[in-house]
């Protein structure tokens, strides 16, 4: 693989067999040269040009973006994937270096953005709420800047975003998620336990409710209906099911949907399991 252009100390242009790649590395293009064979222990991120889709994007911050957060956003990358056992494309390390840059930036102004999802977000999504606070780490490290936790859940939603087919749905899904939360605290009358069995249970199910929904396009309804089985239950836990049927008219109307029998009563018995473990 051999240098075809470098952008900066620390990314470069490389072609190998036809093929060009867009490379970074700490000091990876420090003192290179067109046609110089590129050093593959300095390699951290390699991506194919051709399949880099945010590549004009990735020029454009090359001109405005010190080198420094390029390094900081490889790392990071490295650190998610090697965490969710998975491969982030360019469009994430591009939002990161934008973000990371601009963060630190409005901290060193004392500008904090207040993240009003944020405990949404450590809850439902932990994994990527850890690199997150990982990733502040790295940028104290490597910049002497200590931004806030409200950044670890912006830059945690990186991840969420960059490794779900709905991205457009992860804030839509946060909101709904902490309405929902809100509706059952407002009818139980007391504030639920985050750290209780029960409501973990409960944001993990409605989570992969959401999920349902938009993989069946728009619809959790489901031809095989248990109705005998929600009328027991309904039955046995009237006053969770009062708060249930609260919960599928409120997803039904924010989301145009039938929320089905079986998701009734699945609502049911984990809101039933918070109201007994929190009451």
């Amino acid at each position: 693989m051999r240098i075809k252009k470098t952008f900066n100390n620390n990314a470069l242009l490389a072609t190998s067999k036809g093929q060009e790649f867009i490379v970074l590395g700490s000091g990876i293009a420090f003192q290179k040269h067109l046609g110089d064979e590129v050093d593959q222990a300095k390699v951290e991120k390699i991506f194919t040009a051709s399949k880099f889709s945010h590549f004009n994007g990735f020029l454009d911050l090359v001109n405005a973006i010190p080198e420094v957060y390029f390094n900081i956003s490889a790392e990071i990358m490295l650190v998610a994937e090697k965490k969710m056992n998975t491969k982030f494309d360019s469009s994430v390390l591009i939002a990161l270096i934008d973000h990371i840059h601009f963060a630190v930036k409005r901290q060193e102004k004392g500008i904090t953005i207040q993240n009003n999802l944020l405990w949404e977000i450590e809850k439902i999504y932990p994994n990527e709420f850890e690199i997150g606070i990982k990733a502040i780490e790295i940028i104290k490290r490597e910049t002497e800047v200590l931004l806030p936790r409200d950044e670890a859940g912006f830059i945690g939603l990186k991840f969420v975003e960059g490794g779900s087919d709905r991205q457009t749905n992860v804030n839509e899904n946060l909101k709904i998620t902490k309405d929902i939360v809100d509706i059952i605290q407002y009818k139980v009358g007391k504030t639920i336990n985050s750290e209780s069995i029960s409501y973990r249970r409960l944001i993990t199910h409605l989570n992969f409710l959401l999920v349902r929904i938009y993989d069946l396009d728009k619809s959790a309804g489901n031809s095989d209906d248990n109705i005998e089985l929600l009328t027991t239950i309904s039955s046995t836990y009237p006053d969770a099911f009062e708060i249930a049927k609260k919960v599928q008219l409120y997803i039904q109307k924010q989301l145009k949907v039938t929320v089905s029998a079986n998701e009734l009563t699945f609502l049911t018995i984990h809101i039933q399991r918070v109201m007994k473990e929190n009451i």
